[in-house]
């Protein structure tokens, strides 16, 4: 669908509703490409990193083992909001307050040599702030300075029913949008690229499983939504 994968060095919107599969498919994504020779750079923001470690148990991934291996560098952050107006991120393994995500996130890309990094999800760095302008800068100054490290980015999005207006699509140079939907009374999962600038891609709707293999996208198979 992608031509041959993610764009190098762009940044990339995964957004879905819940159990929609984000945070398995970014995670094979990191897990493949450091198979492939490319370490990657996995940050968590909301679920802790030991329940998703045990979640993932049953994918034949080797999380840890490439963790042990310098391939993959996982770091754990999780907010702290104060007086609904602000929120401090602190590491979840020490609870000492991160000064900076991307200071953080660099450190780790710099000591693996990493080509890849995923945040998961963007939601969390977001939610505090109400106002749309300030929303969008705080969103576009993320991006450029992900850019600016040079790893392709991976970035989840929690997306809602009821499809509000997501400006991080509209910023990021990719989309990809999962959704479920009742087809013939059985509920189908989809895939469908929304955009991804500089390359050709197959902007089809396809149907997807997580499988005992993983993440798996049926691309042969018409869809209708």
């Amino acid at each position: 669908m992608l031509g041959g994968g993610f764009p190098q060095g762009r940044v990339i919107l995964i957004s879905g509703g819940p159990g929609a599969g984000k945070t398995n498919l970014s995670l094979q994504f990191i897990a493949s490409a450091a198979d492939e020779g490319d370490p990657g750079v996995y940050v968590t923001l909301e679920e802790p990193l030991e329940l998703i470690r045990q979640n993932i148990d049953g994918f034949d991934w080797k999380i840890i083992e490439k963790e042990v291996k310098n391939k993959i560098r996982l770091l754990d952050f999780y907010s702290v909001s104060f007086l609904f107006t602000a929120y401090e991120l602190r590491d979840r393994r020490d609870r000492d307050s991160v000064t900076s995500i991307l200071e953080g996130i660099e450190k780790a890309v710099k000591n693996i040599e990493a080509k890849n990094i995923v945040i998961d999800p963007i939601t969390t760095l977001t939610l505090q702030e109400v106002r749309a302008g300030a929303k969008r800068r705080m969103i576009a100054d993320l991006f450029t300075s992900l850019r600016r490290i040079g790893c392709t980015t991976i970035i989840t999005s929690e997306m809602s029913s009821s499809r509000d207006f997501m400006v991080e699509e509209f910023l990021a140079d990719g989309v990809i949008r999962l959704s479920k939907h009742i087809e013939n009374f059985q509920m189908v999962s989809v895939l469908r690229i929304e955009k991804m600038r500089g390359i050709k891609y197959d902007d089809q709707p396809r149907r997807y499983a997580i499988t005992s293999r993983g993440f798996t996208v049926f691309q042969a198979e018409p869809v209708l939504i």
